[in-house]
């Protein structure tokens, strides 16, 4: 008996112990309860008011626009694919990117993932076209299985853009080798996986794995042939296609004429189409104007999901050559697509003229577009892809000193030009035929006094030649007098007739004073009669072209009379086409002369190792004016470290001879615009 109340009792005990540790958990799941809601409710207070206060703060419109989704194939750089270029002169010759062409590639590539402007200056390189960078970009998306590709709206362009893709081979093996890489076997049988699908860019393939299998022998296929291309044009009105064969040099070599025809249509189906074709080029014509932007990118191709995903925008000195007004309204361009739809398209802007450059970041910086710049260094003769690609860690060899002597001539007719320049802005805009007639007289006149003769030797010249032909015409003064007198008599100028009338009697007065000798042709007989006479040294004299030479050895064999045959002996003759090649380590024994300043004319002289010390430039005054100011915001570059020295020499000399000359204000009004049209002649 008493060994069972003992038994209950420990059981009594144990039952109030496992209560009480009960009482104890409940406790503390209450109070850990208690806290974590007290926790939440801290952690919403706090969301909402970071939420409260990102609401507050105002939004970056501009970073706004430019944010993407991140696409399936990630961030992609140039050179992922291994993708083999070759040249079409040297089958065999394998080609490589240079390391500024993979930086342009990748911005290219980011560009259109992520938006933005980014204008860049590869320097002293010299590009002749860019859509050599939309194949090289588009080729990474296809590798990374976008078979639909990269589609790229390039301007200013014209129909011979796409021609720059036809110098360039792909690798068949590799795009034959990408087709069977996106072959998987189903249960309903083979089909192809990949990120996005095009039919036409995979009966391609198809046609391209074709003639692997049957026909080896068959030389790769251009990259023209790999990449639909359209133009716009003001006449027509819509993108066109600018082949309507695509592959048709590698489909003739498909033995079955079936296979062949179901292939082709295959690849028509979308390759003929604007709006479908893969990987597409998009080339804006440089003659278009703002009525036409606007048509070429609202017009039904660009549908959504289906717009150019880039903007790839010319800005060479190769398209400044051809058409120095669409280059400069590449700002303006992108400031219409922007208005019109397209704040999420990124642009890249490529530039080898330093000037050009820094005329178009400051024209971006007014126009209030946000963008950012990129500088390369680079010095090749094949500046994109060469079969001797410099390495990726490539720097510029540091340049030796060359001292240079500056002869400013000509500071009247910048005066008077300036003249024309006032009265053409008094006639409305650039379209307006006088407009552009008065312009022509100023080109005219800075043309004129940059001539290495007078002006009887060049009416003589005429006059030899018959006077009907059309260097005779463009380059005599009477059809821009009557071109002027017409605008006089149109009545446009009655406000300002007086000005007029002596701006184009400043014009025939200079013009009749520059009959013996232009101020370029004086200096030049000054310079020949102390070094190549007096002196009795081998004088090399460099001229715009070989119509320029002509005419200066005519006005020097006038002038010289018997003298003539002496420093004939003594003279060697070159444009900037042959300088650059005779110049060696041979030449520094030799006096330069250089007549007149461009783009060209600047490259050669900062970059090249063997200018000679000493060497004389004879400039024109606004040309001074204007290397002056490029020069000076050069030399704040890094990327340009290696050429300081010389241009700090020749900046110097430059600035020392205008400070020379009084009066110098108005002058430096004239447009920049006229100066670089008138280095082109």
């Amino acid at each position: 008996m008493m060994h069972s109340l003992n038994q209950l009792k420990q059981l009594a005990d144990a039952n109030k112990k496992k209560k009480e540790s009960s009482e104890i958990l409940q406790k503390k799941i209450h109070e850990s309860r208690s806290k974590l809601k007290r926790n939440k409710i801290k952690t919403t207070k706090i969301k909402t008011d970071k939420k409260q206060k990102k609401a507050a703060e105002p939004i970056d419109e501009n970073l706004k626009s430019t944010k993407k989704n991140t696409s399936p194939w990630g961030r992609l750089h140039s050179g992922d694919s291994k993708y083999q270029y070759f040249s079409r002169s040297n089958l065999e010759q394998v080609l490589q990117t240079q390391p500024w062409t993979n930086e342009l590639v990748d911005l290219m590539l980011k560009s259109a993932e992520e938006g933005g402007i980014n204008i860049c200056l590869v320097w002293p390189a010299h590009f002749t076209g860019l859509a050599l960078f939309h194949s090289l970009a588009n080729i990474e998306r296809n590798f990374a299985r976008d078979l639909r590709g990269m589609k790229s709206l390039l301007y200013p362009g014209t129909h011979s853009t796409r021609l720059g893709l036809q110098s360039v081979l792909g690798s068949r093996v590799q795009l034959s080798n990408l087709l069977r890489s996106l072959w998987v076997i189903r249960e309903s049988g083979t089909d192809i996986e990949s990120h996005t699908r095009s039919a036409s860019f995979e009966a391609m393939l198809s046609a391209l794995n074709d003639i692997r299998i049957r026909h080896p022998e068959v030389d790769n296929p251009s990259l023209a042939e790999l990449v639909p291309t359209f133009i716009y044009t003001s006449e027509h009105q819509d993108w066109v296609a600018a082949s309507k064969t695509p592959l048709e040099r590698s489909l003739k070599k498909v033995e079955k004429l079936a296979h062949r025809r179901n292939i082709r249509d295959k690849i028509n189906s979308e390759w003929c189409d604007s709006m479908n074709a893969p990987g597409a080029l998009m080339v804006l014509h440089r003659n278009t104007i703002k009525s036409d932007w606007k048509k070429a990118l609202n017009s039904q191709i660009h549908g959504v999901g289906n717009k150019p995903e880039v903007f790839l925008l010319d800005a060479t000195s190769a398209a400044d050559q051809s058409n120095h007004n669409s280059v400069m309204h590449i700002p303006d361009f992108l400031k219409c697509a922007i208005e019109n739809g397209y704040d999420k398209t990124g642009a890249l802007i490529v530039a080898d003229d330093p000037k050009l450059f820094f005329l178009l970041s400051a024209r971006l910086k007014k126009l209030k577009l946000n963008h950012q710049t990129k500088i390369w260094a680079a010095e090749a003769d094949d500046p994109i892809l060469s079969a001797n690609a410099l390495s990726s860690n490539w720097k510029p060899n540091l340049k030796s000193n060359a001292n240079f002597q500056v002869g400013i001539v000509d500071r009247d007719a910048s005066q008077v030009a300036l003249l024309f320049q006032r009265l053409a802005q008094k006639t409305g805009n650039e379209d307006n035929p006088s407009h552009q007639t008065i312009i022509k007289a100023c080109l005219y006149i800075l043309r004129l006094s940059n001539l290495p003769a007078g002006y009887s030797d060049l009416t003589d010249k005429i006059s030899e030649m018959g006077g009907n032909d059309f260097v005779s015409h463009s380059t005599a003064w009477t059809p821009i007098l009557l071109g002027l007198q017409g605008v006089l008599e149109s009545g446009e100028l009655n406000d300002c007739r007086e000005d007029a009338d002596k701006a184009i009697s400043k014009a025939e007065s200079l013009i009749d004073k520059w009959s013996d000798a232009t101020p370029m042709a004086a200096k030049l007989l000054s310079e020949i009669k102390k070094h190549a006479l007096k002196g009795r040294e081998r004088l090399s004299i460099v001229l715009p072209s070989k119509n320029y030479i002509n005419l200066a050895q005519r006005f020097l064999k006038r002038k010289l009379g018997e003298l003539w045959t002496t420093a004939e002996e003594r003279l060697d003759w070159h444009t900037l086409l042959t300088v650059n090649k005779t110049l060696t380590e041979n030449c520094k024994a030799r006096h330069f002369i250089f007549i007149g300043m461009n783009r060209n004319v600047m490259r050669l002289l900062i970059t090249h190792p063997d200018v000679p010390h000493g060497t004389t430039i004879l400039i024109t005054y606004k040309q001074a004016e204007s290397t002056l100011a490029t020069l000076n915001s050069m030399i704040k570059v890094d990327a340009f470290k290696p050429y300081r020295g010389r241009m700090g020499l020749l900046a110097q000399q430059l600035d020392q001879r205008l400070k020379e000359i009084p009066n110098s204000l108005a002058i430096s009004k004239l447009r920049e615009r006229i100066m670089i049209n008138q280095t082109h002649h």
